[in-house]
């Protein structure tokens, strides 16, 4: 119960697409059985914390595929996304520190829900 909520960034919740990635796969050894059991969209949340997704509009296909999947497997938990314009999964972070924009203003409610609801 440590942690009261959170944000996903893009990332890779499948790992089923990584395996064809041959520069890539060559370091992990992904095969079709090690997969299943590696991917968080697999496994269930652990526990059903709030969190919310957010996306970047410069993400490819894939990392927007990967968000809505863990959305999706942790349905539960899932707060929404919010989406992040003129970011990717490598600059999305610095939106989280912008004032007045839809990420920050999301990180900041969450934190003030979760301290309401977790007074000391």
């Amino acid at each position: 119960d440590l942690v009261k909520g959170g944000f996903i960034f893009p990332g890779l919740y499948d790992l089923a697409p990584v395996r064809h990635a041959a520069f890539v796969n060559c370091d992990l050894k992904l095969t079709p059985e090690r997969i299943g059991p590696l991917s968080p969209v697999t496994m269930a949340q652990s526990h059903p914390t709030r969190f919310f997704t957010a996306t970047g509009s410069l993400e490819s296909d894939e990392f927007k595929r990967q968000n809505a999947l863990i959305s999706v497997a942790w349905a539960e938990g899932h707060a929404g996304d919010i989406p992040v314009p003129l970011a990717n999964h490598l600059t999305i972070c610095e939106a989280m520190a912008a004032p007045g924009r839809p990420l920050f203003d999301a990180c900041i409610r969450l934190i003030a829900e979760v301290g309401a609801q977790n007074p000391r």
